[in-house]
């Protein structure tokens, strides 16, 4: 594996532990420190990455970004910041806040927001919508105070009419399993589709077929075409699927696949991996080995990014190469990364964790470190609303 020099300068803090946020399977799923390091070629190969613009300041007087399309959650106090993607400031105060512990991934679908709020260390996990039109409004859990409550993981969106959340406990207080509901009629609660095992990320294929990583498996699991059932579930190249994406790969539709991959002895990964599934098919090919992988993101149409590990890490693959590679992307001779990764106008935004954003771009230039939210806020998940 070579690396990308993404930019000069900087230093990055990473405490983020992803069990705090209900997104590990058990204790075998704990971030630890990976072996990547030892494994990188000593070849430096520059990736061209945008300056977004001249400065990091925030927006004065409490007041949001005007045209804000990016969002960024704080998991520990539900706090939801807007992050103007033209000129790089960030709101002061947040939008609003879920009020919840373990505020994980954040989706927009049609102008509404969608918080993921999972079991740690909480009093009321669940899947939460607002209006960020109408901030004052609050955030509130679909199925209401009793059947709304799921350790709520991941989310995807079929319709204006159907859409999917994963839930996962380690406790078991709450059931492992896939959730549908209706955006349209939130007051109708969720509805459990099938049990998992331990769920993390829902998506949907190009062939509009449901996909689920099953964490405690290692397997993804597709449902059928009327997303009711488990069709089949596929084995991935090493355990801990995590992160699904959507996408095209050896000129076939189907889905990559994020592996956070296996511990050693002193709980450190030892070999994570991006696999891809072909629509209709029934196995998993290894598009790269090594990165411990927990989201994915297509920058350009060619170029998939990936993040995940502890410390965490930022890969880069060049899917049009005859044998992609994972390069890592460095802020300078600096490894950076997180839980989440989001792609909005050719902009990767990566939270680490504490209180910086990560955004660069596939053009000349280094990558622009934003302050988000309050010192020891966690901030572990960007939205998009598009």
């Amino acid at each position: 594996m070579n690396v990308y020099d993404a930019a000069s300068g900087g230093e990055r803090e990473y405490s983020m532990i992803k069990q705090q946020l209900g997104r590990v399977a058990a204790p075998a799923r704990v971030p630890a420190a990976t072996g990547l390091v030892a494994r990188l070629s000593a070849t430096v190969f520059v990736l061209g990455l945008a300056l977004l613009g001249a400065g990091c300041d925030f927006a004065g007087g409490g007041g949001t970004a005007a045209t804000p399309h990016v969002y960024a959650v704080a998991s520990h106090s539900g706090a939801l910041y807007q992050i103007d993607e033209a000129t790089e400031k960030v709101s002061d105060v947040p939008l609003l806040s879920t009020g919840q512990n373990a505020t994980g991934e954040l989706v927009f679908y049609k102008g509404i927001g969608y918080a993921a709020v999972a079991s740690w260390s909480n009093s009321a996990p669940g899947l939460y919508r607002f209006d960020p039109d109408t901030p004052s409004a609050g955030a509130t859990r679909i199925g209401g105070t009793t059947s709304g409550a799921i350790s709520a993981q991941y989310i995807a969106f079929a319709s204006d009419t159907l859409a999917y959340v994963t839930s996962a406990d380690y406790s078991k207080v709450y059931g492992d399993a896939l959730y549908s509901f209706n955006p349209s009629d939130p007051a109708a609660g969720l509805t459990k589709v099938a049990d998992l095992s331990y769920p993390q990320d829902v998506a949907l294929g190009s062939d509009s077929r449901v996909y689920v990583a099953e964490n405690g498996s290692g397997k993804v699991a597709r449902f059928n075409a009327a997303g009711t059932a488990v069709e089949t579930e596929i084995a991935c190249t090493t355990t801990g699927a995590t992160g699904l994406l959507a996408g095209t790969y050896g000129g076939k539709a189907g889905i990559f696949v994020g592996n956070s991959g296996p511990l050693d002895a002193s709980w450190a990964y030892t070999n994570g991996s991006i696999d891809f599934i072909a629509d209709s098919g029934t196995s998993a090919i290894a598009v790269v080995t090594g990165p411990v992988v927990g989201r994915m993101a297509l920058l350009v149409s060619s170029t998939l990014l990936a993040t995940g590990g502890y410390p965490a890490k930022t890969w880069a693959i060049d899917l049009g190469a005859t044998q992609p590679e994972a390069k890592e992307v460095l802020n300078g001779v600096a490894s950076f990364g997180g839980s989440d990764i989001n792609v909005y106008g050719n902009y990767a935004y990566i939270p680490d964790g504490t209180n910086t954003v990560y955004v660069f771009s596939s053009l000349a230039g280094p990558v622009t470190k934003l302050t988000v939210g309050n010192s020891g806020e966690l901030v572990t998940n960007v939205g998009i609303d598009y």
